[in-house]
């Protein structure tokens, strides 16, 4: 039998090389290598998984926020509907308000459907699909709740005239708004909300703007 001798000097890999059979240690190389790839590729896949494992819960956490917000929304507007008259404190307590971020919520659907009067909040009056009548019935109600923004008591004399409106519909725009309070005189339904004028400044002078635009607006088509 041959027996293959290396010779003197030469390396494992030259012998390995010669023969043209991958030695002991070539094998455990290529395993490493191929140990460590796998590794490479497995960190990658693990990490591509909870990738999206964190924006599928930021979609959901999304989602729920979006759907929170749609209810709160839709609490407030029925709410302030329903009242036609209520401080912010009131609206804030009724429908369940329990972050700044809620608060930031209730305040921007407020500013939709609804007026800063004397600090609280009246619902807007609406006009679309109304008949000619109740049109001008919104547009008196609006009017008023101006005059109510400048002064708390109002003579019912000195708007009759303007209003050219029927007895019970002059009354009831009244009753929604405020209180009798003796010879004439209605006052505001809600006591000013001091808190709410000093919290939200900016707000409460934006709505003095639009209110006062809007009286002189509903005084001309009024009297026209």
């Amino acid at each position: 039998m041959e027996v293959s001798a290396r010779k003197p000097g030469t390396t494992a890999a030259a012998a390995s090389a010669k023969t043209g059979r991958p030695n002991a240690k070539d094998n455990h190389k290529q395993e490493h290598k191929h140990h460590h790839t796998q590794l490479g590729i497995d960190e990658k896949v693990e990490q591509l998984g909870k990738k999206e494992s964190v924006e599928q819960d930021e979609e959901g956490e999304e989602e729920t926020r979006q759907v929170k917000r749609y209810q709160l929304e839709s609490k407030v507007e029925n709410l302030i509907k329903q009242a036609k008259v209520a401080s912010f404190k009131e609206i804030c307590a009724r429908v369940g308000v329990r972050s700044r971020e809620e608060i930031g919520v209730v305040l921007e659907k407020l500013q939709m459907d609804a007026m800063i009067v004397q600090g609280n909040w009246v619902v807007r009056s609406g006009y679309e699909n109304y008949s000619k009548e109740e049109r001008r019935q919104a547009l008196a109600r609006t009017y008023l709740m101006c005059l109510f923004q400048r002064n708390r008591i109002i003579d019912k004399k000195q708007v009759v005239q303007i209003l050219k409106l029927d007895y019970e519909s002059t009354r009831r725009i009244l009753t929604d708004l405020s209180t009798c309070v003796g010879k004439g005189k209605w006052e505001f339904r809600k006591k000013t909300d001091i808190e709410f004028i000093e919290h939200y400044p900016d707000i409460v002078k934006e709505h003095a703007k639009k209110i006062a635009e809007l009286e002189k607006n509903m005084l001309k088509i009024l009297a026209g």
